[in-house]
């Protein structure tokens, strides 16, 4: 069994939210440098021949949506309407799902 402090398990979401930003914001780091080995083909539209720049940008734009709604979760972003932060937080959500099995070098 695993030990967790509780304040961790009382706002489990923002505990997460903690954890996952900062590796996703160093993601995209290294994406936008071009330290990364892989080329994010899967970003294209059908059909779509754009070139590794266009796809890594593309990329990194993905990721960088992924992280506003993490932020929110975990307490850094505020400022903006209820609205547009449950708007933002149900994209990065779904881009974070979507994308999941691509989150690698």
């Amino acid at each position: 069994m695993f030990t967790i402090d509780n304040h961790e398990i009382w706002d489990l979401k923002k505990a997460i939210a903690e954890f996952i930003t900062p590796r996703l914001v160093a993601f995209r780091a290294c994406v936008v440098a071009g330290e990364m080995t892989c080329i994010p083909t899967w970003v294209a539209p059908a059909g779509d021949n754009m070139d590794e720049v266009q796809l890594r940008q593309t990329w990194a734009d993905i990721l960088e949506e992924m992280i506003k709604g993490f932020e929110y979760y975990a307490g850094y972003k505020s400022g903006d309407t209820w609205e547009a932060v449950e708007q933002q937080k149900q994209k990065s959500l779904a881009l974070f799902y979507q994308y999941y099995d691509h989150l690698w070098d």
